[in-house]
């Protein structure tokens, strides 16, 4: 072997070895941000009870906190304390309804709006119906956060669903059914500010604003 082949192999031997190639953003090993998952938010009806009125069965709301009241205050109290889910007095309040004539025009009314959600509710009843003090319950669960009104902050007053029901059935959005009635609600007599309680109504069963 000559000196010249011996330089060449030691020189392949101790050459470096060759760069690795440098690694590409495919391949790269990246951590990820750890991102935490949202908790569903809590059902603040899940664990209400259900209570005996008259002869129907209600999901007790009185517990929960409201919107402020303002001119519902008076009808409001005395639901609570009677634990009733609507108020005392309203005409109709065991009567079934279904949906109306009024669908609200080519477009139909805007989903998540108070008239739009009375529809939706008294349409998925059919045509049996469904009890009107359940429907001012969904109405009012339903419209919680609806920012086109101050009543719908929190959970709306009672008295707030019964006005805006009264204008529903009045348009013909909802129609009191010809025959059937729910089971009736036992509605304490009014205490010795009957006149008050009276004008309360009378301004309850206004249509909200």
């Amino acid at each position: 072997m000559t000196k010249a082949n011996t330089a060449v192999i030691s020189a392949t031997n101790t050459a470096a070895p060759a760069a690795k190639p440098a690694e590409t953003g495919a391949t790269a090993e990246t951590k990820a941000p750890e991102v935490k998952a949202e908790e569903p938010a809590k059902d603040i009806f899940a664990d209400l009870p259900v209570v005996r009125v008259g002869e129907a069965d209600v999901l007790d709301l009185s517990t929960l906190e409201t919107s402020p009241e303002r001119k519902y205050a008076k009808v409001a109290e005395d639901a609570r304390t009677d634990k009733l889910p609507v108020m005392r007095g309203w005409k109709h309040t065991n009567a079934m309804l279904i949906a109306g004539h009024n669908k609200g025009g080519e477009n139909g009314f805007k989903s998540g709006s108070v008239n739009g959600t009375i529809l939706d509710i008294v349409t998925r009843a059919g045509k049996a119906g469904i009890p009107a003090y359940e429907v001012a319950t969904e109405l009012r669960k339903r419209q919680i956060g609806n920012k086109r009104s101050h009543y719908c902050t929190a959970l709306p007053p009672v008295g707030w669903a019964e006005g805006w029901l009264n204008s529903a059935i009045t348009v013909g959005i909802a129609k009191v059914h010809a025959s059937a009635v729910a089971k009736g609600l036992v509605i304490p007599t009014a205490a010795k500010d009957t006149e008050a309680t009276d004008a309360q109504n009378k301004a309850a069963v206004s249509k909200a604003a």
